[in-house]
């Protein structure tokens, strides 16, 4: 829903020549509604981001409309299953925010029973450029392969 993703989505569809298909669901992973539009040095910021810290372990805790962790694992896998229908040896372009292509790499690394204390460290270490390109590629026979994260050359 954010448009420097759909600029960049609109640029790669011109230069390629292909359509674009918009769907919620790759969008960012949802915070909680107190904290859309605030700035996160507010003392309520820092509060409800401290709450958040606190609990992130416990996959279904919620500070209080945001998705729980399970919630973006759910969401995660629902993204996968629809790339793998779609793939047919075609090549797709999906364009995102870093936190939700983190998910997407950790639950390619270890599968749907992903636990938050494997995804929370790849999500604070595993850093995302802007406009950088992972490539991953589903195979019929054995499932999901990283093959680059962040390559960012072309900038």
């Amino acid at each position: 829903p954010f448009n420097r993703a759909k600029q960049t989505a609109q640029t790669i569809s011109k230069v390629l020549k292909k359509p674009i298909e918009y769907w919620d669901d790759i969008g960012v992973i949802l915070s909680p509604t107190e904290l859309v539009g605030v700035y996160f040095n507010t003392k309520k910021s820092k509060e409800i981001i401290s709450a958040k810290r606190k609990n992130e372990m416990n996959p279904d805790w919620r500070y209080s409309d945001e998705e729980s962790f399970n919630d973006q694992r759910r969401r995660g896998i629902k993204i996968l299953k629809h790339l793998e229908t779609k793939h047919n040896n075609n090549v797709i372009i999906y364009v995102s925010h870093g936190t939700i292509i983190r998910l997407l790499l950790a639950l390619i690394l270890f599968g749907e029973k992903l636990k938050a204390k494997e995804f929370f460290p790849i999500r604070d270490t595993l850093k995302t450029g802007n406009t950088g390109i992972t490539v991953c590629k589903f195979f019929d026979e054995d499932g999901w392969k990283i093959m680059s994260v962040n390559d960012m050359p072309h900038l």
